[in-house]
């Protein structure tokens, strides 16, 4: 089923303060991605496109050169930025839409709507303002279906602290073309549950680290550095040319981005 979705910012958007200053809601990092980048993974085929306050949308836009904005039209699912999709929301969201996609649905999780799927249709509708809330004033919905859904939303940043274990799990399998990695004795490496490894191109791991993955999964991002003696246990995810220094000591549940 072709539809494009729009992240749109919540009129709460000033609860993820300081980060909100100058990132947009949909920039925040909970597991091994972004909030944005986990529609990109798991859409691959539905356009993407964004709506937030104008400054900091221009930034997004100046830094990540996404398509052009424009407004849509055509099938839409409209998404509150914060949302931390996972790989079950993903089945709700398509399952429900394949099944009757000339049906508005709003999708809501205790309740409170955090997307509205919205086909094909001859209203002319502007919203009122540039936040996702607005969306819920279209003509479109008064005849929609409700769809409950398990989600999670990242209202604060503590929440994105919070998830950020079962987020890197549920991020893991997005790593297809990363590579399982074993136990090295010989160099000195020593890797626990190797399944559970997934390393990018140009990993340097120096002698006498532990790559502990018994508990979850730990994904290496391209052009780390791992230096001796360092230890890291897993859910975890190291961003791309991050160095891990000598001895350091990192336990479950972190997430360190990538470095420019």
């Amino acid at each position: 089923m072709a539809y494009s979705i729009l992240l749109a910012e919540p009129q709460s958007v000033n609860n993820l303060y300081p980060f909100s200053l100058l990132h947009c809601a949909w920039e925040v990092r909970c597991g091994a991605l972004k909030l944005y980048e986990k529609f990109e993974k798991r859409f691959p085929n539905n356009p993407l496109y964004y709506m937030g306050r104008t400054a900091h949308l221009a930034s997004f836009v100046s830094r990540h050169k996404p398509p052009m904005q424009e407004y849509l039209t055509g099938n839409i699912l409209i998404v509150n930025a914060t949302l931390l999709l996972t790989s079950e929301v993903q089945k709700n969201i398509e399952l429900n839409i394949s099944e009757s996609p000339e049906i508005p649905v709003v999708f809501t999780s205790n309740d409170i709507p955090f997307a509205y799927y919205l086909p094909e249709n001859d209203y002319t509708f502007q919203p009122a303002s540039s936040y996702f809330e607005a969306f819920t004033e279209h003509p479109l919905l008064n005849s929609s279906q409700t769809i409950e859904v398990n989600a999670l939303l990242i209202n604060y940043l503590w929440n994105a602290l919070e998830y950020n274990g079962i987020a890197i799990v549920d991020d893991a399998p997005l790593f297809k073309e990363f590579e399982p990695m074993k136990s090295s004795p010989q160099a000195g490496v020593y890797v626990e549950n190797p399944d559970g490894m997934r390393a990018a191109e140009n990993c340097s791991i120096s002698p006498g680290v532990v790559l502990d993955a018994t508990d979850g999964p730990i994904i290496l991002g391209n052009n780390v550095r791992i230096m001796a003696q360092s230890t890291i246990v897993g859910p975890c995810y190291i961003g791309d040319n991050s160095i891990v220094k000598i001895g350091a000591k990192i336990y479950q549940n972190s997430s360190i981005g990538e470095c420019v």
